[in-house]
């Protein structure tokens, strides 16, 4: 699954703000640091990798425990919040839905 950052849209006394969940799985190679966000392609490079082994030390560019990284995720509304954007009753007070797939009457 691409990682995604699946996003509910709301307002609050008139001001838009967005309730942002990331959820989604990549795959990182500690021998070279790279990116994987099919699991096929990252088998593959695995296979690569032990097949061309010179040595298996972690590469130092690697984040470590408690180290910020960066990451590319797919930007995309919440689609269950916006199915129910008619009947959402979880709303805190002052909260109105502001989706961008509300239905229009």
């Amino acid at each position: 699954m691409v990682p995604q950052i699946k996003v509910k849209f709301r307002k609050r006394y008139g001001i838009p703000f967005s309730v942002e969940r990331l959820t989604g799985i990549q795959f990182r190679c500690r021998l070279c640091n790279q990116i994987f966000i099919n699991e096929n392609d990252f088998n593959k490079h695995i296979i690569h990798e032990f097949r061309n082994q010179v040595s298996a030390k972690i590469n130092q560019k690697c984040p470590k425990l408690h180290d910020m990284v960066n990451c590319m995720v797919y930007y995309s509304e919440d689609v269950l919040d916006a199915l129910k954007s008619s009947r959402i009753k979880r709303l805190k007070k002052d909260d109105i839905y502001d989706g961008m797939l509300k239905s229009k009457k």
